[in-house]
This record gives C-alpha cells, structure tokens and sequence, in this order.
C-alpha cells in the first residue's frame, strides 16, 4: 500500500514538473514574440496569465499594467491585475483594478472568487473611504439582490 502511496505522489510530482516546465517554455515563446512586437498587448495578457499558474504575481501584474498601458479600456486587465494585486495582500490595489473592471464592464458573474474579498467589511470600508462610487453602488446592489447578502 506504501509503495503505491510513493509511486503515486512521485507521479504528480513528475506531472507538476512538466506542466511547469511547458508553462516556462511558453512564457520564453512570449517573450520572444513580445521583442519582435512590443506593441502586441495580447502577448503581455497571455504572458500574464502564465505567470498568474506559476504563482509569479510580480510578474504577472508587469504584463497586465503594460497592458492597460496599451488598451486602457482592457477590463479584463484590470480584473486580473486586481486579483493579482489580492494574492500579494495588495487589498486598496485590488479595489481600485475590480472598480474599473466594473466600470469598464466586466460582468460580476465573470469576476471568479474575488467576490468573497469584496463582501469583507475591511474591504467595504475601504470602498466609502477611497471613494469608489462604481464599487460602492456595485456592492449595495449586489446584498441587496442575493438572499444571503453575498455577492452574485
């Protein structure tokens, strides 16, 4: 039955090692395209989200504010730089990338976990203190309309 165990955990471990492997292979791919094409926003949000599976967050957040450089209007970007800048425990950052996610019309059903964060009554109060009227409407509507008071 042990040896089972090992055999098994030596597996996933091989498994991990390839998928990041792979994972460092594509980010090198993009960093070529991305010399050969600095302007190719694209390239920086799929480098990004690369980054974000090999938890290299300072990375990741580089690409996605090159990005918004590029297209100010990518919420996208700012939604993932704003979920980024919530694994760092860059808690007013996060805020202020969901607000202009929000503001640039990323659909709350799209924004992943980061909904949790946002009924915090830390990061509620940082909403009215920092003044973000989109994430401050975006949170009142959203207890009002979930029986739980979660947001949706």
């Amino acid at each position: 039955m042990l040896a089972v165990l090992v055999v098994g955990v030596l597996s996933n471990r091989t498994r991990a090692q390839r998928e990041v492997e792979a994972l460092e292979a594509a980010v090198e791919k993009h960093t070529q395209t991305i010399d050969a094409d600095p302007t190719n926003a694209q390239v920086y949000y799929d480098r990004a989200m690369i980054y974000r599976k090999l938890r290299t967050y300072e990375k990741a957040i580089a690409d996605l504010t090159k990005v918004v450089e590029l297209e100010p209007e990518n919420a996208l970007a700012y939604k993932y730089r704003g979920l980024t800048y919530a694994f760092l425990g860059d808690n007013e950052r996060c805020v202020i990338d969901y607000a202009k996610s929000l503001e640039l019309g990323v659909e709350t059903e799209s924004v992943d976990g980061l909904s949790r964060f946002l009924e915090s009554p830390s990061t509620k109060l940082l909403c009215l203190l920092s003044s973000f009227p989109s994430c401050i409407s975006h949170i009142v509507a959203s207890a009002c309309h979930s029986p739980c008071g979660f947001l949706i």
